[in-house]
Formats: structure tokens, sequence, C-alpha cells
């Protein structure tokens, strides 16, 4: 797989060595590095999003099977059509107005939140070039911050990876035809054939779920990596060059890259090994319980 650097940490920082003295160029790299972080922890959170849009969505249909099923229902009335009766042959799949409303508002909170805290911690880098901030005291205090938005990062990942995606409406919607099949007086072969290409629909709905899965785990798995990179080097922050802090970060967003491949399998042993890193850890294991808490917001949400 061709993996893609990024020629500002690799040659940019080169030259901000000649221009700046060591621990400005130090301290301007790890501003850098902080970017991508919170970057990749945005894309995230939007990634999050964008799995539990879909999970709620109604399931797909085409205009001509639309049509149809409207006009199957306005045949089916037992009494004249209304505002009400119209409203719900027209969207059958579509959740109240108030039931979106209040959905809306409470998971717009929760992402609002979580997007808040990762550009809130890479704002402590934005004065990075002030000379009171290249003292070691100064950057150790971000040390708290970035572990505890790198372990949600992966404990999120590893939530979705115990409890998958799912299409709830698309589901039922499949199941209930199914059950329609099962039941009607077609001929027999007719029914064979539409179960059978029932079938490949739930094998497709399952696909796209996977690929959903696969999407957010991948890029919180990312975020997590460079986190991890960021986390380290804040730790040892004292004993590093500006080589080995170049170094480091590089070999870092090279290992995050790699994690965008498509197996699962692989996608859960980068998630396993970030989080056994963070609970071996004596220092930052000692907010997994906080972390861990929060992550449960992410299963509570309707």
């Amino acid at each position: 797989m061709k993996i893609h650097f990024r020629p500002l940490l690799i040659l940019g920082v080169l030259a901000l060595g000649l221009s700046l003295g060591g621990c400005m160029a130090k301290a301007r790299t790890l501003h850098v590095a902080v970017g991508d972080f919170r970057n990749e922890s945005i894309a995230a959170v939007d990634a999050i999003d964008a799995m539990w849009r879909a999970e709620i969505a109604p399931p797909p249909t085409t205009p001509a099977a639309a049509t149809d099923a409207f006009v199957e229902d306005v045949l089916a009335l037992n009494t004249d059509a209304d505002d009400e009766s119209l409203a719900t042959i027209l969207y059958p799949d579509r959740i109240s107005d108030d039931e979106q409303a209040i959905l809306e508002e409470r998971w717009g909170e929760f992402l609002g939140d979580l997007r808040l805290q990762y550009v809130t911690f890479a704002s402590i880098f934005d004065n990075v070039e002030r000379a009171s901030f290249t003292g070691r005291d100064e950057i150790a205090r971000a040390q708290p911050y970035v572990e505890k938005l790198t372990a949600q990062l992966a404990y999120f990942a590893e939530a979705i990876a115990k409890a998958p995606p799912r299409l709830l409406q698309h589901r039922g919607a499949l199941i209930a035809q199914l059950n329609t099949l099962r039941t009607s007086d077609m001929p027999e072969s007719d029914k064979r054939k539409q179960i059978a290409l029932w079938r490949d629909s739930w094998m497709a709905m399952e696909a796209a779920e996977n690929d959903l899965r696969d999407r957010t785990i991948r890029q919180c798995v990312k975020a997590a990596i460079v986190g991890k990179t960021v986390r380290d080097q804040i730790v040892a922050y004292g004993d590093l060059t500006l080589a080995d802090l170049v170094e480091a970060i590089n070999l870092g967003l090279q290992l995050a890259q790699s994690a965008s491949g498509n197996d699962f399998a692989g996608l859960r042993g980068r998630v396993d090994e970030i989080t056994q890193a963070i609970q071996a850890d004596p220092v930052w294991s000692s907010s997994v319980s906080q972390v861990l808490g929060q992550i449960q917001t992410l299963g509570t949400q309707p």
C-alpha cells in the first residue's frame, strides 16, 4: 500500500530548525502534529455522526417502488383520506417532527461537545511561537488532555467493533417484506423467486452495515494513533532532539495511514493494540474509567 507523507513535516521542519532556536523548532514541530490530531479527530467525530444518521435513516427505495407502495396503501384505506393518513402513506418511514427534533437536539449536543474537546485541545498550541510556550512545564500540562482524548477515540472504536451499527429501519422494512412474502398467496414458484431476491437485498444491507462499521472504526483508529504519537512525544519531550521528534512524528503518521485497509480483523487488532497500551500505562490508565463512562453515551443515544 502506498503511504502518502506530508512534506510539511519532513522538509518544512528541517527548514524551521535553521531559522529558529532548537527549542522553538521542537515546539513548532509538535504544534504541526497536534494540528493533524485535531483534523483526524474531527473527521472521526464526523464519521460517528454519519454512522448514527445512517442507522436511523429510512430504507432506500426507488421512485417507482415508492409510487407503487403509495397506490397500494391508498387502495387499502378503510376510510376517506385525510391529512394524517396521507402523511403516513406518503412518508411511511418518517419519524414524527417532535421526535426528530428531540433526536437532533440530543445528538447535536453530544457531537458538539466532542468536537469542542478536540478543537480546544489544539488551541492550547496555537501560541506555540511565544517563547513562554517552549518550556517543558508548559508542554507537560497538555499531557492529561491528550491522554483523555486519545483514549476516547480508541474506546469509541472498540465500542463500535463490539456493537456494530445496524440500519434499523432498513432491517425492519426487509423483515416485514419477508413476512409478507411468506404469507402471500402468489404461486409457489413466484414466491420462491421473490424470497431468493429478498436474500440478495438482505446480504447487500449487511454489506452496507459492515462498510459503515469499518469506515467509522478506521477513522477513529487513525485519529487515536496520531493522538498516541503526540502523547508519547509530550511525555519524552525534554529528552528528544529535533531530529528525534521529527522522526517519531513521521513514523506515527505513517502508522496512522496504514490503518486505512479494508480488513476488519486488522482494524480490530489495531484497536486492541491501542487500548492495551493505554491500560498498561499506569499514568494513562488512571483516566480510563472516566473515558469509558463517557463512551457509554454513544450507546445511549436514541
